[in-house]
């Protein structure tokens, strides 16, 4: 009998693994075809400047707005900037890359949109003198203000403090929603929804606004969502008592609490009763909603980026993650996420930064549908990359028609802050380029357990989201010895265990078979088991 030492073994399979992974990723995530070899610095003419958001006009260029200043002192402009699909920056639009309301004004941008006929919606907020507004500018696709739009171009809502608008949205009637904070004796949701010409749609909530105090302190909604059956899906964070908690509202076509989620129309979810803050929310395929932010763990100095993800009704779905939360941590730093995207596969993808050494460093996550990492992106499914050599943070992000993924935000040199946008690679490229779709399991030969790795290519997907997975173990004489794998999965990269099942010091020597079924493609590895 031979018997491998486990410490050994564990450091053997992890560095196979880890190879056979960067394999399939080896070549660079940047786009080279984009920019510098990925990267663009947008021409805005400012010594600072920070982007908040992205938008892909029917053309394929590419919308950024932010705000910019000179220094703390002088008024914010709202920043706006377009760029080609090579990266290119387009000259026509908007040559300085600022727009103001007024000489000496305040304002700034952090979200846009593309209406249907190519005219460009930002949301932010603007100073009227003595407090804070939602402003709503709209803009011609040439980069000039619409002066139609509210007969000067732009929309504001006064809630009567300092309020500010983190989102907007279109309906499908072509209506304009805005969600952010108001304040009030403490900050509160709110809700403003506008017509195509910019006036105040009054048949929404109260005279044009909803509003809701939802803790017994700060409450801030930082993402909403127009659906398709008029309801409409808002997430941010709310104080409830000593515990910062995600915060999910869901209203009626007419601005009313929806009854049906939850059972009052807001849903909060406290983890251990900590810090929680959510600011992004997708809508998967099947209607639920993913929210993402961020989380302080229980006995631990650092932060970790957490996913929840909700059903239709509002009840947190146990299938996803961890009984429905999803944390991810990279090598034990503070992990903090802004943004989260689905993608053709229901696949989702975060954006935000990773503090190590107090000094902020990009970070993009993908996961799978149902909340495991996604083991063909970046190092266990997180990709933390120092671009600028100082404090960077992703704001936004988009995954473009041909599967690539747009990233924005800003960094900073120590002296000033500049807007950036990034391109990566398709990341299903890495998976399609694999030969075949299964690996050879490592180690091989094993003496206590072997992991076997497999590739679920695209191609074989078609239009469908998700294919019929099934991998089985059998012995020499054909019996099965195990199922491994039998599931719906979508395109990837897997990895799966054998033996899975605690009774593995039951099997004798000798050889075994592993057989992949995926949409009737199949291929059969043999493997070897040495007590």
């Amino acid at each position: 009998m031979r018997t491998i030492k486990l410490n050994r073994l564990s450091s053997l399979i992890l560095l196979f693994i880890s190879v056979l992974i960067n394999s399939i990723h080896s070549q660079s995530i940047f786009d080279s075809g984009f920019g510098n070899n990925g990267i663009v610095i947008p021409p805005i003419k400012s010594l600072n400047s920070g982007s908040w958001s992205l938008s892909i006009q029917s053309d394929k260029k590419i919308f950024i707005a932010g705000w910019a200043y000179t220094d703390e002192e002088t008024p914010s402009d709202i920043s706006i900037s377009r760029i080609f699909e090579n990266g290119e920056p387009d000259t026509a639009f908007n040559s300085n890359g600022l727009f103001s309301i007024g000489n000496s004004t305040w304002e700034d941008a952090y979200s846009s949109t593309i209406q249907p006929d190519g005219k460009i919606l930002v949301a932010g907020r603007f100073y009227n003198g003595r407090s804070w507004d939602f402003l709503l500018v709209r803009f011609n696709e040439d980069g000039s203000l619409d002066t139609t739009f509210a007969q000067k171009g732009y929309a504001t809502k006064d809630f009567g403090k300092d309020d500010r608008a983190f989102s907007v949205d279109i309906q499908s009637d072509g209506k304009i929603l805005l969600c952010g904070f108001a304040e009030r004796f403490n900050w509160d949701f709110a809700i403003a929804r506008f017509n195509t010409d910019g006036s105040i749609d009054t048949t929404f909530g109260e005279k044009g606004s909803t509003i809701l105090n939802i803790g017994s302190y700060n409450d801030v909604a930082f993402s909403i969502k127009a659906q398709q059956d008029g309801k409409i899906i808002v997430c941010g964070w709310t104080y409830i008592f000593g515990s910062w908690d995600f915060a999910l509202v869901r209203l009626n076509a007419d601005g009313s609490l929806d009854k049906t989620f939850g059972s009052t129309g807001i849903v909060t979810t406290d983890y251990h009763h900590l810090y929680n803050t959510s600011h992004s929310i997708a809508i998967q395929s099947d209607g639920k909603y993913v929210a993402a932010g961020y989380t302080e763990k229980p006995d631990s100095p650092d932060s970790d980026i957490m996913l929840v993800r909700y059903n239709t009704d509002g009840t947190i779905d146990k299938s996803f993650g961890n009984e429905g939360i999803v944390l991810a941590d990279y090598k034990d730093a503070n992990d903090f996420a802004w943004v989260v995207k689905t993608d053709k596969y229901d696949k989702l993808v975060v954006g935000g930064n990773v503090t190590i050494n107090a000094s902020k460093i990009l970070q993009v996550a993908r996961f799978n549908s149902d909340g495991s990492p996604d083991l063909s992106f970046g190092e266990n499914g997180i990709l933390v990359t120092q671009i600028f050599g100082f404090d960077e943070e992703c704001r936004d992000l988009l995954i473009q028609p041909d599967g690539k993924i747009l990233l924005t935000g800003y960094f900073s040199d120590r002296r000033n802050t500049k807007a950036f946008i990034i391109r990566l690679t398709n990341p299903y490229n890495s998976i399609n380029s694999k030969t075949e779709i299964l690996s050879n399991n490592f180690p091989n030969p094993f003496n206590t357990f072997t992991k076997i790795i497999y590739v679920i290519p695209t191609y074989l997907a078609e239009d469908k989201k998700f294919l019929s997975v099934n991998i089985k173990v059998y012995d020499i004489l054909g019996r099965e010895i195990e199922t491994l794998v039998n599931d719906f999965q979508e395109p990837g990269l897997y990895q799966v265990q054998f033996p899975s099942f605690t009774q593995s010091s039951e099997l004798s020597s000798g050889i075994y078979f592993y057989r992949i079924d995926i949409n009737g493609i199949s291929n059969v590895k043999k493997m070897l088991l040495i007590r």
